[in-house]
C-alpha cells in the first residue's frame, strides 16, 4: 500500500469486514455505518500512518448515511458505484458533497465469470476493457488480497501491458 502511495496511486479503504459491509450495508442504519467506517479507516491508519483519503464500499453497497458520512469525514473523494462519469451523489434526499468517481473496469473476479475468460488469459481480456475510451477515463479497483496475493501474477502482467500502451501513446504524440 505504501509503495502505491508513493508511486502516486490513491489508497482508501472499502471495508473493515467486506463479507458484512456487502450482507449489511444497503440498508444499514447510520450507528452500523459510523461503526464500520471508524474501523476501516482506523485499519487504515494504523497502516499507513494517516487517515486514508478516500472510500470505496465493498461491493458497491451504499446507504444514505455512508453519503452523508463520506462529506462529514472530509474524503477527497469516494468510489462507491460503477459508472462512467464523476457525479456528486443524492440518495434517499441525502445530498453528498464528497465527488463519486465511479469504477468503470470490472474487477478480475468479475471477468473471470465470463465465458472464456480463465487466469491464464484474464490480463489480455480486462486489457481489452481498457482499451475503450471513456470522456474521463477508466477507474479500476483492487483489492490488496485479491489483485495483491491471489492474482499478483495477473495484476504484474496487466501493470506492464497498461505501462507498454502508456509509452507508445508517448511516442505518437
Amino acid at each position: 500500500v505504501l509503495a502505491a502511495l508513493v508511486g502516486g496511486h490513491d489508497a482508501g479503504v472499502n471495508a473493515h469486514d467486506a463479507e458484512a459491509w456487502v450482507r449489511h450495508a444497503a440498508f444499514a442504519n447510520d450507528d452500523w455505518t459510523r461503526l464500520q467506517l471508524a474501523l476501516a479507516i482506523d485499519s487504515m491508519q494504523q497502516i499507513l500512518g494517516q487517515p486514508p483519503l478516500m472510500f470505496g464500499a465493498a461491493g458497491w453497497q451504499v446507504n444514505p448515511n455512508l453519503l452523508a458520512r463520506e462529506e462529514k469525514l472530509g474524503f477527497s473523494f469516494a468510489s462507491d458505484t460503477r459508472g462512467k462519469y464523476p457525479f456528486y451523489p443524492v440518495l434517499q434526499n441525502i445530498r453528498s458533497n464528497c465527488p463519486q468517481i465511479p469504477t468503470t473496469l470490472p474487477t478480475l473476479t468479475e471477468m473471470l465469470g465470463r465465458a472464456g475468460v480463465n487466469s491464464g488469459n484474464l490480463h489480455e481480456y480486462l486489457y481489452s476493457e481498457s482499451r475503450y475510451i471513456l470522456p474521463f477515463g477508466h477507474v479500476y479497483s483492487i483489492q490488496a488480497d485479491v489483485e495483491g496475493i491471489e492474482y499478483l501474477d495477473v495484476m504484474e502482467k496487466l501493470l506492464v501491458m497498461w505501462q507498454r500502451s502508456e509509452e507508445h501513446t508517448s511516442e505518437l504524440q
